[in-house]
C-alpha cells in the first residue's frame, strides 16, 4: 500500500512497496529467506528507498521465496528469471564462496549474475546459547551437548558447522529452518538452545535480557570492542586460519543484490548508480539507524572482483576448506 501524501512504502501483508512519481515497469526484490530475518529486513529497506533513484521505475515490492536456505531462489535467478531489470534477487552470501567446493552448489556459477551491490554489515555474528545451560566459556561450549539451530544450507548452516569442527564440539546441529527468524522463534519456544548467527541488535531486541549468553564471534569483520573471542583465534592448526578466513570471507556478499544472467549492461549500470546513491542517502541511513542496522556497503564491481578472486583459489585450499566443513 502506498501513502499518497509521502510516496513512502507501507508494509502490508508481508510486502514492502514504493511508488515513485513516474511509474513504468514494476520491480520485485525476491528474497530467498522467510519474513523477519536479516535478508528480508534489508530487502524491505532497499524497497523503501531505491525507487527515488530509479525515476522510471514502477512500484518496488518484496517477495519471499524461501526454500533450502535460498538455494531454490538461486537456481531460479540463474535459470528462469527475466533479464529485463524487473527481478532482483537476494540470496545467501555463502553461495559465491561455497560454489567453489560445496557439493550442494556444484554446477552453479554465480559469476553469471549481474551484481548490483551489497548493503553489508559491520555487525558481529555471535554464537550464543540459552543462559539456562550454564555455559560460561569456550570449554563448556565445546564439551557440553545441546542443540543449535541452522538453515538447510547457506550462511548459518556453514558457520555452525565451521564452529563445530574448529572446536571439535559435541553440540548437535538442527537444520532445516527457512531463515534466522524461525530459528530465533524456536529458541524462544524452548525447542532449541541457541544458534551461530546472532547479532547484538537481535540479542537486545528479540530476546529477554539475560536469557542468552554469547560465547564467540564467527565473523570476517568482527566487532573488536566486544569481549567475546574470535573463531580464527581458536583454530588449533595455524595453517587453518587461512581456511577459516577464506570461508568467512563470504560475508562480503552479505545482503547483496543481483540481476539474472544476460541483463543488458545499461540496465545494470543504472541499477548500480541508483544503489550507490541510495546507500549514501540520509533518508536511507536514518531508517537503517532506526532498525539498529550498521550498513557497510560494497559496490557491484567490488563484488565481481571478490568473486573473481574466489574462483581463482588454489585447489589445495578448496580441499582443506571442504574438509573443515565435512
Amino acid at each position: 500500500m502506498i501513502n499518497k501524501k509521502t510516496g513512502r512504502a507501507v508494509i502490508l501483508a508481508g510486502a514492502a512497496i514504493f511508488a515513485p512519481i513516474s511509474a513504468y515497469a514494476d520491480i520485485v526484490i525476491k528474497v530467498g529467506f522467510a519474513v523477519g530475518g536479516g535478508y528480508d529486513v534489508n530487502a524491505r529497506l532497499m524497497a523503501n528507498h531505491l525507487g527515488r533513484f530509479l525515476p522510471e521505475a514502477g512500484s518496488i515490492y518484496v517477495e519471499n521465496v524461501d526454500g533450502a536456505g535460498s538455494l531454490r531462489l538461486a537456481k531460479m535467478m540463474l535459470a528462469k528469471e527475466p533479464a529485463d531489470g524487473t527481478v532482483i534477487g537476494s540470496i545467501s552470501s555463502w553461495f559465491p564462496v561455497g560454489a567453489t567446493f560445496d557439493p550442494a552448489l556444484v554446477g552453479l556459477d554465480f559469476s553469471q549474475l549481474s551484481w548490483i551491490g551489497g548493503i553489508g554489515t559491520t555487525q558481529e555474528r555471535l554464537c550464543a546459547v540459552s543462559s539456562s545451560l550454564g555455559i560460561a566459556d569456550i570449554s563448556d561450549f565445546a564439551e557440553q551437548t545441546f542443540q543449535l539451530g541452522a538453515t538447510t544450507s547457506g550462511t548459518t548452516d556453514v558457520i555452525t558447522r565451521l564452529v563445530q569442527n574448529t572446536l571439535h564440539a559435541d553440540f548437535e546441529i538442527v537444520r532445516g529452518f527457512s531463515g534466522t527468524a524461525p530459528v530465533r522463534a524456536a529458541i524462544i519456544r524452548g525447542e532449541l538452545d541457541g544458534y551461530c548467527s546472532l547479532r547484538v541488535r537481535d540479542l537486545e531486541k528479540v530476546f529477554e535480557p539475560g536469557t542468552m549468553t554469547p560465547i564467540l564471534q564467527a565473523s570476517y569483520r568482527p566487532n573488536l570492542d566486544l569481549p567475546y573471542p574470535l573463531l580464527r583465534d581458536l583454530v588449533e592448526v595455524p595453517e587453518d586460519v587461512e581456511i577459516v578466513d577464506f570461508i568467512l570471507s563470504h560475508e562480503l556478499f552479505q545482503y547483496s543484490f543481483a540481476l539474472p544472467p544476460g541483463t543488458p549492461e545499461d540496465i545494470l549500470t543504472e541499477y548500480r548508480q541508483a544503489f550507490d546513491a541510495m546507500v549514501q542517502d540520509p533518508e536511507f541511513l536514518a531508517e537503517a539507524e532506526k532498525l539498529r542496522m550498521q550498513p557497510s556497503p560494497i559496490t557491484g564491481a567490488e563484488l565481481e572482483d571478490h568473486l573473481d578472486r574466489i574462483q581463482k583459489t588454489p585447489l589445495e585450499v578448496l580441499a582443506r576448506a571442504g574438509a573443515m566443513l565435512d
